[in-house]
């Protein structure tokens, strides 16, 4: 059996989601290592501790 969201919600969640893909409002907060094609950071997750410290883990290419 499958349980469909409320639309209030589901409207709220795709305007999340669309807000956190904006890539015209996106902005760079890890430089690469290089300003270059396929040079880039990304692919990590974000973590804020107890104090609120936030923690950021990832990768580059």
């Amino acid at each position: 059996m499958s349980k469909r969201l409320n639309p209030s919600l589901e409207a709220k969640l795709i305007a999340l989601g669309q807000a956190l893909i904006d890539q015209q409002a996106a902005r760079v907060i890890v430089e690469p290592q290089r300003r270059e094609a396929g040079c880039w950071f990304g692919g990590g997750n974000m973590v804020q501790a107890a104090d609120g410290t936030w923690y950021l883990v990832g990768r580059y290419r």
